[in-house]
């Protein structure tokens, strides 16, 4: 009877993953609903703002009917990967206390994070592109599905990227800053106001080994219909990502380990 009681690993597990993430949206968003809001509605500002700011500039949409809704289109992608990559790379340091409880592992922080954000920027994204749509622009996705099927797949790849990071970052404090500074040529050359296969050979070759600029693609051919990429690499996206997750989770098993023996 007492074992029928005992709930099991992953009951436990679950359950201290739901705590993270109400942590985490207490930390971050305040015990309020209205910080759940704004986190919401102030990136999907800052995501409009970009792609108005570009779309000023270049007067060409490359796919579809606004050059807003193709910035659009990239940003979003694009700013959820980065921002899932660094709270997964900052989860260990952020839960350091809770980490003391044997309970709570390394992991948990980390799932928390990526569901956490998962949901917050899908939610941005609709936000986004309602406002989009509310401002006369065409920017409902050919295959919305399709659509939240690669938002998905972002996640689990900036994810992956975060779980390398978060061990470099264990190992060097600097390592955060270091990130920041590589992150920004990514964003520039990842396709933001334009097609990568449009690119000369020699500049494409360079943007191809950018995961970004393969996530971006795909989640441009959902959303515009008739877009297929002669760029894209599925195929890609996936083993890159299977890498960083079997290198992140390997790297934070030695950490771990040396932890305990400490």
């Amino acid at each position: 009877m007492q074992a029928a009681r005992t709930p099991d690993a992953l009951t436990v597990q679950a359950r201290v993953i739901g705590a993270l993430i109400l942590r985490e949206i207490n930390t971050r968003f305040g015990e309020f609903r209205a910080g759940y809001l704004w986190a919401v509605v102030e990136p999907a500002v800052h995501v409009l703002s970009f792609a108005f700011l570009i779309a000023f500039f270049a007067h060409v949409a490359p796919l579809g009917t606004s050059l807003e809704v193709f910035v659009a289109t990239a940003v979003i992608p694009f700013f959820f990967w980065r921002d899932i990559l660094t709270r997964v790379e900052q989860a260990q340091r952020a839960n350091r206390a809770l980490l003391y409880f044997p309970i709570v592992k390394v992991m948990d922080a980390v799932f928390a994070r990526v569901i956490l954000e998962i949901a917050t920027w899908l939610i941005i994204a609709c936000f986004a592109l309602a406002l989009l749509g509310l401002s006369g622009f065409d920017a409902l996705p050919a295959d919305p599905l399709g659509c939240i099927g690669v938002m998905l797949v972002i996640g689990w790849s900036g994810a992956g990227f975060g779980m390398i990071n978060l061990a470099i970052g264990v190992f060097t404090g600097a390592w955060e800053r270091v990130l920041h500074v590589i992150i920004r040529p990514i964003y520039l050359f990842s396709g933001v106001a334009f097609l990568p296969s449009a690119m000369p050979d020699g500049l494409r070759d360079v943007i191809w080994f950018l995961p970004t600029a393969h996530l971006i693609d795909w989640l441009r051919e959902c959303f515009f219909d008739g877009y297929h990429s002669s760029f894209l690499s599925k195929e890609y996206v996936v083993i890159m990502g299977v890498v960083c997750w079997a290198a992140g989770l390997f790297l934070e098993r030695l950490l771990r380990a040396r932890n305990e023996m400490e």
